[in-house]
């Protein structure tokens, strides 16, 4: 699998003064290491190796047209023929908006290609990025290709909260509300 490193939430971790940033290749060492640790029957090195490119190591609230063009050119670069999918490692902030335009740029990809974030750095036990990995067991398991964003969401509907992992179309995908960390998709009418 190709991993690709953007920045962002996932890819960051918070000073001793509070202040957060992104350090892409630190956080993909743990997220690896952490999904290696795990109970995943795929964890092991023998049933999923990765490949790994850092085209930017930014927070995803600093995205501009020049980065997406950055990342965009870089992509053109890969030989995807070599991979089974593909994962890019993005924050939150502009998630949709990443996904909409490779959607888009994308379209007719021959193999799955899965955007990943978390609302709390790696690093933080509460984190959802570490279940947003499952893209890994996605593309294991022979996922159709397309564009997609893996999230696991946390709901509450009353006295009580769960959490449910979600996997959107990022052609369908919205941005987070305001004061949320949900996504959501866009409902079509007939």
């Amino acid at each position: 699998m190709l991993i690709i490193l953007t920045g962002g939430t996932i890819c960051s971790f918070v000073d001793k003064s509070g202040k957060r940033d992104s350090d892409a290749e630190r956080a993909h060492t743990l997220i690896e290491k952490k999904f290696r640790a795990s109970d995943s029957r795929y964890a092991s090195e023998e049933c999923v190796s990765f490949d790994k490119e850092k085209p930017l190591d930014i927070l995803s609230e600093n995205m501009t047209t020049g980065n997406w063009n950055i990342l965009i050119s870089k992509m053109r670069t890969y030989d995807y023929s070599k991979y089974d999918g593909v994962i890019i490692l993005h924050g939150t902030d502009t998630l949709a908006y990443t996904g909409a335009l490779l959607s888009i740029l994308m379209a007719g990809t021959k193999i799955p290609v899965f955007l990943v974030s978390s609302q709390l750095p790696p690093d933080d036990d509460e984190a959802n990025g570490n279940a947003n990995w499952a893209a890994v067991e996605l593309i294991v398991n022979g996922v159709e290709p397309n564009i997609y964003a893996v999230y696991r969401n946390t709901e509450t509907d009353g006295s009580w909260e769960t959490q449910r992992m979600y996997i959107h179309y990022c052609s369908h995908l919205l941005q987070c509300a305001n004061r949320s960390e949900n996504f959501t998709v866009r409902i079509w009418l007939r």
